[in-house]
């Protein structure tokens, strides 16, 4: 059986028409997975077991510099994964569902922050931003933002300086009680 993303992408380069008639029984699987779900605890069974959070930060566009202010300009793009024990099926037990899209509200997610973020302007309103969750439990969130942060700047040896300015990221709170580790990329 294809997956319903290769029948679109199928039909798409035979008609130029898109008619999706999806299999996957992505509203019983939501009902399955979220009847009980609570998006304020950490989605672990055992509560000693530690979160692994893998993180990406791209940069997109240097928008501005202002050595002033030691001030950059950015759009950037975060992408997050971690493993949500409460959020893992059988595929076959749902027309081979393999993977699930949901807003990003609905689940629990890190409390990541950039430590040295002076503003943040989403590209893409919070209200909208989805969540992939895959059938063994890997959830992937991806948020694209114009970002200005604090960066110290040395231009003494200005026109010819070069600057390094770091994106300082860490988890607000399970930081401080390692229950979350985090790999950033």
């Amino acid at each position: 059986m294809l997956r319903c993303d290769t029948w679109m992408l199928f039909c798409l380069m035979i008609s130029g028409t898109i008619h999706l008639n999806c299999t996957c029984s992505e509203h019983a699987l939501h009902q399955a997975l979220f009847k009980d779900y609570n998006k304020l605890l950490r989605p672990v069974k055992n509560q000693s077991t530690t979160t692994f959070l893998k993180s990406n930060t791209d940069v997109y566009s240097i928008v501005s510099v202002n050595e002033q202010e030691e001030s950059i300009d950015l759009v950037l793009w975060d992408v997050h994964t971690w493993q949500d024990e409460f959020l893992q099926w059988n595929p076959n037990d749902f027309d081979n569902c393999t993977s699930l899209f949901v807003p990003a509200s609905e689940i629990w997610q890190p409390d990541y922050v950039v430590l040295n973020l002076l503003n943040r302007e989403p590209i893409i309103s919070d209200n909208v931003l989805y969540v992939r969750i895959d059938s063994n439990g890997l959830v992937s969130t991806g948020d694209t933002y114009y970002a200005t942060l604090r960066c110290d700047m040395d231009i003494t040896a200005f026109p010819f300086d070069t600057q390094t300015c770091s994106i300082v990221g860490m988890l607000w709170l399970y930081d401080r009680f390692r229950r979350i580790q985090k790999s950033i990329i």
